[in-house]
């Protein structure tokens, strides 16, 4: 991996940890893609998100219900010129309290200093599971 790209993702990792959209939008291409490989029915919010602003807006939406307790790269790697590093996250929904531990999956596309496409595999039953929870605790409130 270039010292470069290796840069730029660990910085989208710092940014997002301190849950700093700015710095995170600083990171990415303009057009560039977001993927988030879960079921549809496992996350409001799997599937594709396109171009910088949505990514941000969608990242937002995120930051209202939740806050980003620790997203910490455990390793970081380079193949055939994608990246792709594992994250310890840990997150806490606001309303209700409970917090979500996991680690997470991420392929990188880098594309001059711009991460051009990102892709998160998280584990869908252990997160299908944790979002049921709290949307009966939320409607429960």
């Amino acid at each position: 991996m270039r010292a470069s790209q290796r840069l730029i993702v660990e910085a989208v990792y710092a940014s997002w940890a301190a849950q700093d959209l700015s710095a995170v939008a600083a990171c990415l291409h303009r057009d560039a893609v977001y993927t988030l490989h879960l079921p549809k029915d496992a996350w409001s919010i799997s599937g594709d998100v396109c171009g910088r602003q949505k990514i941000i807006a969608s990242l937002a939406d995120i930051l209202r219900d939740f806050e980003v307790l620790e997203y910490r790269p455990l390793k970081i790697a380079d193949g055939d010129g994608i990246s792709t590093s594992r994250a310890k996250i840990h997150y806490g929904h606001r309303a209700t309290g409970l917090s979500y531990e996991a680690t997470i999956r991420n392929v990188w596309r880098i594309q001059g200093d711009k991460v051009r496409h990102f892709e998160v595999f998280h584990d869908a039953a252990r997160l299908r599971a944790f979002y049921e929870m709290v949307n009966r605790m939320s409607v429960e409130a």
